[in-house]
């Protein structure tokens, strides 16, 4: 009797391990991922850089979670037990697009303020220019958080939903 109690605790121990490796640690990498990229893209700001390299990273963004976006909202349409759930989902990406899109608008200016030739000698405008990075930072730590907590969320609603069809 002690084994087989010993038995399941390992067994629900292990399914619990399989189920943050599958579902928790890659949402984490993600969000990890995004984090660096906002550490990349004020490297370039700050750097000197070209803003087409800080572009391309803002529109696979952009185009990524629009797509998954619209993906989860097709897929609410067609599963009417969890539509809200879905839809709550599906808002999250859209949001973190929309954040995507601010901050890309925020981070051109960003560099266009930065190459005119008024910002070496204004103070003033340095210092516009710092508050407008620093919204930046904001709206990309606002889409990645929606992004992070949409994957989250949409993981755990379909892996439930796979394991509701299995029994």
């Amino acid at each position: 009797n002690y084994f087989m109690s010993f038995m399941d605790k390992t067994k629900r121990a292990l399914v619990k391990l399989r189920f943050i490796w599958l579902f928790r640690i890659p949402a984490f990498l993600v969000y990890m991922a995004l984090l660096w990229i906002i550490f990349i893209t004020t490297k370039d700001l700050l750097g000197g850089k070209n803003f087409r390299d800080t572009l391309i990273i803002y529109l696979t963004g952009i185009g990524l979670s629009i797509a998954i976006s619209s993906a989860v909202f097709t897929y609410s349409q067609c599963n009417t037990n969890n539509q809200k759930s879905l839809l709550k989902i599906a808002q999250l990406f859209l949001y973190a697009s929309i954040s995507l899109i601010m901050g890309l608008l925020l981070c051109w200016l960003s560099f266009e303020i930065k190459d005119a030739s008024f910002y070496s000698n204004n103070i003033i405008v340095q210092i516009i220019m710092y508050l407008f990075l620093s919204s930046n930072f904001m709206f990309f730590l606002f889409a990645a958080s929606s992004f992070h907590e949409g994957l989250v969320r949409l993981e755990e609603h379909l892996f439930f939903e796979i394991k509701e069809e299995i029994k």
